[in-house]
């Protein structure tokens, strides 16, 4: 059975969507960088990192999602002297341990979108219906067997 991916339900269906923009976008000749970063930062708007993967936001917080609003600033680190050490090291903690997973999803999103545009562009001449003809040029020149390579058959003579 195949790896079904990390992403499901809702996600999924936002990811898919989004793959349409990224494909028009890099055929417009935009960086595919750019169209990357731009589809990470909707994703957050509208899965927060908080939200477990497993679970898929409300139909109503995903309507109050603006794309053109401004994202929320992260509160700064607590001051040492005011919260203690041990409130000061949990709250490092659990910021580094946010930005860790904020990466991780990162890299999640981009490799799924890059995976998915491969896939769908990526066509062999057989699967594609074409024809090379120096397919066997090429073959022959870098030593390439045309055919699978098969075992003589064992007989006598």
């Amino acid at each position: 059975m195949p790896n079904p991916g990390i992403f499901h339900g809702h996600c999924k269906v936002f990811l898919d969507a989004e793959l349409e923009k990224y494909k028009t976008a890099l055929a417009a000749g935009e960086s595919p960088k750019d169209t990357i970063s731009r589809t990470q930062r909707h994703y957050f708007k509208c899965y927060p990192v908080e939200l477990p993967l497993s679970e898929d936001p409300t139909p109503e917080a995903l309507a109050t999602v603006n794309d053109n609003a401004a994202d929320v600033e992260r509160l700064p680190l607590p001051d040492i002297s005011l919260v203690g050490k041990a409130a000061y090291n949990a709250a490092v903690q659990a910021e580094n341990e946010r930005s860790t997973k904020v990466r991780k999803l990162q890299g999640q999103v981009e490799g799924y979108l890059r995976y998915k545009y491969r896939k769908t562009r990526v066509l062999t001449s057989k699967a594609s219906g074409a024809f090379d003809p120096y397919a066997a040029f090429y073959r022959k020149f870098l030593g390439i067997a045309a055919d699978k390579p098969r075992r003589k058959a064992a007989h006598n003579i």
